[in-house]
């Protein structure tokens, strides 16, 4: 075997392995993350200091056990024993957004001044996934204030073209 297949086959299989463990990995946080969500004294449970550590996590074991993989076991055990699990939420949400890099998403925050119907809402998704050639997650804003017009908030750019800034800059 040449060292080109060999490099085509050892790309194939191993993007298969990581898309196989990513997506498992993330079925693990899903379900920890709705148990965390949904049960407040659990949650209040696992996030108490005053609670040994050890407890804590015979405890998080007795309940997931092998529900999940051992890899997300270790993952959360690692939280609980350094005292970070409170953090789980925002620590999820990194994890989410890391994921949609990952897989070609962008997110973008749009703040408009007036609700927008669904169709309004599709167009302006497909023309932003367009515009910046990747999947968009959208966020809209309903914000009067801007009294007009579209902000659009991507990465760490801002397209201002409200009417509101419009007026600010005719002012200055």
């Amino acid at each position: 075997m040449t060292n080109i297949v060999k490099h085509s086959v050892a790309e194939a299989y191993g993007r298969a392995l990581f898309d196989l463990c990513l997506e498992s990995v993330c079925d693990d946080i899903a379900e920890v993350s709705s148990v965390f969500e949904s049960q407040n004294e659990f949650k209040a449970f696992m996030e108490n200091p005053g609670i040994s550590i050890a407890k804590r996590k015979e405890v998080f074991e007795n309940v997931f056990g092998t529900k999940i993989s051992e890899l997300a076991n270790n993952f959360f055990g690692v939280l609980i024993g350094n005292g970070k699990i409170d953090c789980l939420s925002d620590i999820l949400k990194k994890f989410e957004k890391f994921v949609e890099e990952k897989n070609g998403i962008v997110e973008i925050t749009v703040t408009v001044s007036n609700e927008m119907d669904e169709n309004s809402i599709d167009e302006l998704k497909v023309k932003l996934a367009e515009a910046c050639d990747q999947e968009v997650k959208m966020n809209l804003i309903v914000d009067p204030r801007i009294l007009g017009g579209i902000i659009i908030n991507y990465g760490d750019s801002v397209i201002d073209n409200s009417v509101s800034k419009a007026v600010e800059r005719a002012l200055q």
